[in-house]
């Protein structure tokens, strides 16, 4: 027997069960989605209550009937079927109350500023259309002038003496959820979606395919009736299907014949031979007749068609040209001359075929090979040969010892099984390695071969060297990934340093000297990338001055200062004034440090800090940048010079990058006669150390 506890359980859950609109699936699926979000809001609301209830109790009950009361009427008004309507109004709520809440909290610097704008457009995406997106954003940025404008004028509270640590966090929290929440239901609102296209595409794709196999069965049955055709026809003798290669040999078209009767569509003598003939089909006869059609015979099938009900519709015509058959009939002794002429001729092609396919052969660079099912090599070119020659094959399986790793052989291995088993053609790329020259990458193609009544078959072997295309792919990848490196950060620097102008102009001078420098080094870094490929090949040659290396120091730190403060991580800049000067090419000493400034602000956690500072020791001058960010294992420590190396944690906490930073600093640093050097634990920072040598000769360029 139910209780009451329960009951009032049911009915609170069928008061919740979002509405089913049959005809409608869009509006039922935001109709799933927006009651998915009225009960995230009310377990919200009775957290946040709670959380209230002990920090400020005056302000619990208000807020939660301030949240939940506006949800039951939308929830009424979703039920009665206004589900885009509830869609809006919820969104404008969710917006309006976090809005609001920044009022009272720090303004435009508030968490419920950016909670807001963030969660509606969230909402907006997956409830509404397009355009309420841009129409939140401009509502969010329209407010956010206000609150700019309130406390420039003082309408606005202190951010320090209102935004307590327990609102924050729990502004926080609540944020984080609500954002988790949307994204999870966005997610499966997708996945749905994709799901019933998926559905739809596979029942469309069934039908289609049908109906291909239908019109491919009839297109093979009038493509293999030689010289015949295919004839149609209702009880008026009017045709409705004319079809086949022998109507257009006549001189005749399916165009000319369908829709017309037979009086309208042939000539006349031949129509008053052929009517009767259809007339008896109609009847529900049999038979099979040759009549003459201008200069041909034909032989013609009649076949009546029957309905379900065993009424004749229609009435079927198969015709064939049978003029040819009866004249090669008489000419039969006088072709069998011919024909051994014929042979001979043939036999002398393909003589000259043969040794124009062995001229192929030899002289082709790709490498080809024909093994019988067993796995011998029956027939192999010198292009072969040389290609596998360290393989000393006399098998095809013995060329798997010629490659470059297990993983390939075994997949090789299994290409070949799948070509001499079951005979499916295979197409691969694979690396064969030489011990006296570079690795080559091979294009390769198994082709299977019949070889007689057995099950397995042979194999035909081709492979292509495409160790340039390769090399052009990876020095193109290298190439556009060392472009986005480099010019994102000083971007980045740029769009900060002008935010921080419009904030504090009375800085002028300072963000006039920070931009000057930014923009200067955009300008080098578009230089150097026309270099990147010079430097990949080692054909890079300095371009030496007298330089104060503070100066190049003092631009790094200026490039990514705002980077930093925009990543809440504190930057410091300790610089020796009595430094004497170096000859070195400032534009690639300054790019070796920003890869390494720009390596620890990307792997710095907010809250730590990092440090930039030039000193001199007995015969350098050394620069350490230190930070307090991820670190480096010891294991990975030998391999972070080595190209393209990233450790996963690094690859896990930044997505970008390419592995070639710190190889192309090392490579600059070494240039110069320096030396590069790092000190680091996992979790506990790491230190980079650069020592350049104090000299009047000129390093080697």
């Amino acid at each position: 027997m139910d209780t009451a506890p329960k009951r009032i359980d049911m009915r609170i859950r069928c008061w919740m069960m979002p509405p089913v609109f049959p005809k409608h699936e869009v509006k039922t699926r935001t109709a799933a989605n927006l009651f998915l979000l009225f009960q995230v809001t009310i377990i919200g609301a009775l957290l946040y209550s709670a959380v209230l209830l002990v920090v400020v109790p005056d302000r619990a009950v208000a807020t939660f009937a301030v949240i939940v009361i506006p949800v039951i009427g939308f929830v009424l008004l979703a039920k009665r079927g206004h589900v885009l309507e509830s869609a809006r109004l919820y969104v404008v709520f969710v917006w309006s109350i976090l809005m609001l809440s920044s009022l009272d909290s720090g303004g435009i610097r508030a968490i419920g500023y950016s909670a807001g704008g963030f969660l509606s457009l969230l909402l907006a995406g997956l409830l509404l259309q397009r355009k309420h997106i841009f129409t939140f954003i401009v509502l969010t940025a329209l407010y956010g002038l206000l609150l700019i404008w309130m406390e420039q004028n003082g309408a606005l509270p202190n951010v320090r003496d209102n935004l307590s640590p327990v609102t924050t966090l729990v502004t926080i929290v609540v944020f984080l959820l609500g954002t988790a929440t949307v994204s999870y239901i966005t997610l499966r609102s997708v996945n749905k979606s994709l799901d019933d296209a998926h559905q739809r595409l596979a029942e469309r794709e069934k039908a289609e395919a049908a109906l291909r196999e239908s019109e491919r069965r009839y297109r093979a049955l009038t493509a293999n009736l030689p010289n015949s055709a295919i004839i149609l026809y209702d009880p008026g003798l009017t045709f409705l299907l004319v079809d086949g290669p022998e109507v257009e040999a006549t001189g005749y078209s399916s165009t000319m014949m369908v829709g017309k009767q037979l009086y309208q569509a042939v000539p006349e003598d031949f129509a008053r031979l052929a009517e009767p003939n259809m007339r008896a089909v109609l009847e529900g006869k049999r038979f099979t007749a040759e009549l003459p059609f201008r200069d041909q015979i034909h032989s013609y099938h009649y076949l009546p068609l029957e309905d379900d009900e065993g009424t004749i519709r229609y009435g079927m015509i198969l015709a064939q040209n049978i003029t040819e058959r009866k004249r090669l009939e008489a000419e039969l002794r006088e072709y069998a001359t011919h024909l051994e002429s014929l042979v001979e001729e043939r036999t002398a092609a393909m003589r000259r075929a043969k040794d124009q396919l062995e001229l192929i052969l030899n002289t082709t660079t790709d490498a080809l090979a024909f093994a019988q099912r067993n796995g011998s090599l029956e027939t192999t070119n010198p292009a072969f040969l040389s290609m596998f020659t360290g393989c000393n094959p006399e098998t095809i399986h013995s060329i798997l010892d010629c490659f470059a790793d297990d993983e390939q052989i075994k997949t090789i291995q299994n290409a070949l099984q799948q070509v001499i088993d079951h005979g499916q053609p295979q197409r691969l790329q694979a690396q064969i390695a030489h011990p006296e020259s570079q690795p080559r990458d091979l294009d390769l193609s198994l082709i299977p071969v019949p070889t007689g009544g057995n099950e397995k078959n042979g194999v035909l072997l081709s492979a292509h060297d495409i160790t340039h295309l390769k090399e052009i792919e990876r020095f193109k990848a290298r190439f556009v990934a060392d472009a986005l490196h480099d010019m994102a950060t000083p971007i980045s620097g740029l769009k900060t340093r002008l935010y921080l102008l419009q904030r504090s102009p009375e800085k002028l001078p300072d963000h006039i000297r920070a931009l000057e420098n930014q923009t200067q080094h955009l300008q080098h870094l578009l230089e150097d990338l026309r270099t990147l490929s010079g430097l990949d090949r080692g054909q890079i040659r300095l371009e030496l001055e007298s330089c104060d290396i503070n100066a190049i120091v003092r631009r790094v730190f200026d490039t990514y200062e705002p980077v930093a403060l925009d990543k809440r991580q504190s930057f410091g800049l300790s610089a020796n004034p009595l430094l004497p000067p170096l000859l070195l090419d400032p534009r690639q000493m300054e790019r070796a440090l920003v890869n390494l400034v720009s390596n620890a602000v990307n792997y710095t956690p907010a809250g730590r800090g990092i440090s930039l500072s030039t000193q001199r020791d007995a015969n350098h001058i050394v620069i350490c940048i230190a930070d307090e960010g991820i670190g480096i294992s010891s294991e990975d420590q030998s391999r972070i010079f080595d190209r393209f190396f990233r450790s996963e944690q690094a690859r896990r906490l930044v997505a970008g990058g390419t592995g070639l930073g710190l190889a192309i600093t090392q490579y600059i640093i070494q240039l110069h006669n320096g030396s590069i050097s790092v000190v680091s634990q996992a979790d506990s920072g790491s230190t980079f150390t650069v020592r350049l040598p104090i000299q009047t000769d000129n390093p080697q360029a």
